[in-house]
């Protein structure tokens, strides 16, 4: 690993599997790798995972009693809920048939050290689809239910309606859930969709199908009727750190057609308002006739982001007047939309915005984020125009606003910093999935994984953290050597990862994985970079080449690396910061004596 990442040990293949039996260990390798999911963590360290058990008596089959929850709390492994065991609030003879069930397994949610469980039920009068999904919890103290579709009411439904359906929450540290739904009122009708959140206390409907929808004509709501309408009422959600919404959702209704029936609605507050709708202007394009939306009518809006501050950022289509067909990516930070970059098709004549450090051109907008702010920077996967290298038509990379102008993360070609020459960003290139946003910590930093290669270097999926300048740093992927253990009496345990499964980041950057070995072994880890004052470069210790970065950028440098005490200018200040941490990057130093001190292995 590199010198400046720090990790813990959360589980290991062989380890004891707490509150079990004699015997009985984590992990089944064989189903983990077949059927992963990926751990989470939470802002207080706490990580939470599913793990499938091995040994006496254990059947890791569908409809067996292997497929576990396991949170990990101040260095104890602690078992939530197991495949087989009664699951809260049901009937007797009721049990957990997995989470949702062992071939497609979900990690719970946790915030705070506490989680909300996904699970699926077997036993007497269970009827897959109908009365078997639901959700728990443990956020008040005992694990119960928090709904069960079929038989928890819906509020603010028609009387007589229960979830039919839903998708994952949306859960944080003040223990608020928010979530999309189905309901029905047994009727015989189709379902209906809606978005309840308990933020007041007690779960309520913020918005449903058949809604009046806000800024529209008389008798428009929300729901799905045209052609090309997709995903019901609402495609997407996002939310502020108050759990108030943002969605993206479809109209019915008079004069609903085709070139007007999506739309974007933020909540405050005042009340939710809308924000842009498909057939309205869209700002920033040069030809006044430019609106959202294209002539066919297909998909509008894409992705919606808000964040913890409220504000949102969005992608959408534009079409009209000269423009066939455009794409902007748009945020209301500033209070009125603002356009971000603007992309155009690889055969339009017109170009889109420039894409900066690779020399090409914006296309189109994959998938954005707004920092946890204040101030609400940008960060955004996009597609770029240029040399159609080995017959593709599109490179892709990752581009951010924060701090000013619009600069490059990563990118399709661009060396890797920190690695050898030749090591590059999206080889093979023109795969779209290159690049996956996890995270944009507070301070702007950001945590992504990319796919690398280069000559003598297979090409696999790494994961990133950017440093305070926004230069990114390899911090693991297959390949390289991870030292499970530093060894509390004899040599560490040093094993090469065959592949890894990267879960969620907590606001301080440490990053949950779960690493499966060459040695067929499997563990769950958490991975961070380590922040260390006057390392300029980022190699993990500050020396003579932070030195000279530091002289070479003396005077006003607002935001420079080398401005390290922050104040917009490199100076005597940072000079003095930096020889006081002259050498190996002490807060990695520190981390590993205390893991030579002290056995990181959860105890059971």
């Amino acid at each position: 690993m590199p010198p400046n990442v720090i990790y813990r040990t959360i589980a290991l293949s062989g380890d004891p599997a707490p509150d079990t039996g004699e015997g009985v260990t984590l992990f089944n390798v064989l189903f983990e790798v077949n059927f992963p999911a990926a751990p989470m963590i939470d802002d207080d360290a706490n990580v939470s995972f599913h793990a499938v058990l091995e040994g006496p008596d254990i059947d890791p089959s569908i409809f067996g009693n292997g497929s576990t929850v396991y949170t990990h709390l101040d260095g104890t492994l602690h078992l939530i809920a197991r495949q087989a065991e009664p699951a809260p609030e049901t009937r007797r003879g009721v049990t957990f048939q997995g989470f949702p069930i062992v071939l497609a397994p979900f990690s719970p949610l946790i915030a705070a050290g506490r989680v909300v469980v996904t699970g699926s039920l077997t036993g007497r009068d269970i009827v897959i689809g109908v009365n078997s999904d639901g959700l728990w919890t443990d956020r008040a103290g005992p694990f119960e239910l928090f709904m069960r579709i079929g038989e928890t009411p819906a509020p603010g439904a028609p009387p007589g309606s229960t979830f039919t359906g839903f998708a994952l929450p949306a859960f944080d540290a003040q223990g608020r859930i928010t979530i999309n739904a189905l309901y029905n009122d047994g009727a015989m009708g189709p379902d209906e969709e809606g978005i309840w959140s308990d933020r007041s206390g007690r779960l309520e409907l913020l918005v449903s199908g058949g809604d009046p929808a806000p800024g529209t004509e008389p008798g428009v709501v929300f729901g799905q009727g045209g052609m090309f309408a997709i995903g019901g009422s609402f495609r997407n959600w996002s939310l502020d750190g108050e759990h108030q919404i943002a969605f993206h959702g479809n109209l019915v209704g008079p004069g609903i057609d085709d070139l007007n029936d999506e739309g974007i609605w933020v909540e405050a507050a005042g009340g939710t308002s809308l924000l842009a709708r498909e057939g309205q202007n869209a700002p920033g394009f040069a030809d006044p006739l430019a609106t959202f939306g294209i002539s066919s009518g297909i998909d509008a809006f894409g992705v919606v982001s808000r964040g913890t501050a409220g504000a949102l950022v969005f992608d959408c289509r534009v079409g009209g007047g000269s423009i066939r067909f455009a794409e902007g990516l748009y945020t209301d930070r500033s209070g009125a939309l603002e356009l971000i970059a603007r992309g155009f098709g690889v055969s339009d004549p017109i170009p889109g915005d420039p894409a900066p450090g690779v020399g090409s051109t914006f296309v189109s907008f994959l998938t954005a984020v707004i920092n946890e702010g204040p101030p609400e920077g940008v960060t955004f996967v996009a597609s770029t125009k240029g040399p159609l290298d080995g017959g593709n038509l599109f490179d892709f990379g990752i581009w951010t606003d924060q701090p000013g102008s619009l600069t490059l993360v990563a990118a399709d070609g661009v060396q890797v910093p920190g690695q050898a020459d030749g090591v590059q960003f999206g080889v093979p290139e023109g795969n779209s999935n290159t690049y996956s946003i996890r995270r944009l910590l507070p301070d702007g930093r950001l945590v992504f994984t990319a796919i690398l290669g280069g000559p003598a270097l297979p090409s696999s999926t790494g994961l990133f953290v950017t440093d305070s300048g926004g230069t990114p740093h390899l911090v693991l992927r297959p390949g390289q050597q991870f030292v499970v253990d530093d060894g509390i009496e004899g040599d560490p345990d040093v094993r090469t990862v065959a592949g890894m499964l990267v879960g969620t980041a907590n606001s301080s950057g440490e990053v949950a994985v779960k690493l499966h070995f060459n040695d067929d072994t499997l563990g769950v880890f958490t991975v961070r970079l380590a922040i260390c004052t006057g390392d300029v470069d980022g190699d993990g210790e500050v020396g003579i080449a932070d030195f000279l970065i530091l002289l070479g950028n003396w005077g006003p440098n607002p935001g420079h690396p080398a401005d390290i005490d922050g104040d917009g200018e490199v100076g005597i200040a940072d000079f003095l910061a930096l020889l006081g941490n002259w050498g190996p990057c002490q807060e990695a130093v520190a981390s590993r004596e205390a893991r030579r001190d002290s056995n990181l292995r959860p105890p059971v």
